[in-house]
């Protein structure tokens, strides 16, 4: 696997960049890292250039300063949406590249294609949403920011993973959610702060659906209880031309449930757009 350390606003960001052709770049989400899209990565590099970083603070990347002195105020979706324009460009990537975002990646993806629409080919929204959160939900992101930086990052493993998987996963592939497990723990509290308070305050995307004018790809677990089928079905409709992919048997990480699937129809969606 082709790891790189790249400086973005002075901090070291661990990425993946493996493969040659057309580029995906891969967001992960909330409070995970790269490892989340291994299945794509490993299968998908052998047609694509694949680009899959670890956010600031997550994973084996640095923490930037501002994360450090004060995770309310110094971290928004925009600024990781600028942090992402920094890696392409600092990769000397200078043609439009194929941005899957899954759940916060989703959300950074929505501010990306509001800034940086020169830098987007496709647009791929897994397991996310548009609309900001409600008070009561940012009340407990919140909650939980002050939480892991009291008491760590592992605060968050156990009522995360039974949000994340189908219960079928969490039952039979017991090694899958144990990985994902283990990357929540490890976690950097500050990173989780900053992301969790990021979050609660980034914009609603809702009215930015219908001036998306790429190809989009939505896809959903069909079980995912924090991006339901429902509401991803109604992003889908409000894009124009998007197409909707259900998964079956999977929850909030289809990707990692069900790689198979996922990567076949990736593969559709690049093939006929």
């Amino acid at each position: 696997m082709a790891v790189k350390s790249i400086e973005i606003d002075g901090a070291k960001w661990n990425v993946i960049d493996q493969g040659e052709g057309e580029i995906i770049l891969l967001i992960h989400g909330f409070p995970l890292d790269h490892t989340m899209w291994s299945g794509q990565i490993e299968d998908l590099s052998s047609e694509f250039r694949i680009i899959a970083p670890d956010l600031a603070g997550f994973g084996k990347s640095e923490l930037h300063e501002r994360q450090k002195s004060d995770a309310r105020d110094q971290t928004t979706i925009r600024q990781m949406a600028d942090e992402v324009a920094m890696l392409l460009d600092k990769l000397g990537v200078d043609e439009p590249v194929t941005y899957c975002g899954l759940s916060m990646g989703g959300y950074i993806g929505w501010e990306f294609f509001r800034h940086y629409r020169d830098k987007i080919r496709r647009l791929i929204a897994v397991d996310t949403r548009a609309v900001a959160d409600e008070p009561q939900v940012v009340r407990g992101r919140a909650t939980v920011a002050k939480l892991v930086l009291e008491k760590g990052s592992r605060q968050l493993v156990r009522p995360m993973s039974r949000r994340l998987f189908s219960m079928a996963t969490l039952a039979n592939r017991r090694e899958l959610a144990q990985s994902a497990r283990d990357t929540i723990a490890a976690c950097d509290p500050r990173a989780a702060a900053a992301g969790s308070y990021a979050m609660g305050s980034r914009a609603d995307s809702s009215d930015l659906l219908q001036s998306i004018d790429c190809p989009t790809l939505v896809v959903v677990g069909e079980l995912d209880v924090i991006s339901t089928p429902e509401e991803m079905k109604g992003i889908a409709d409000a894009i124009p031309g998007a197409v909707f992919e259900t998964i079956i048997d999977a929850g909030h990480l289809a990707p990692m449930e069900r790689p198979v699937i996922f990567n076949e129809i990736v593969r559709k969606f690049m093939a006929r757009t």
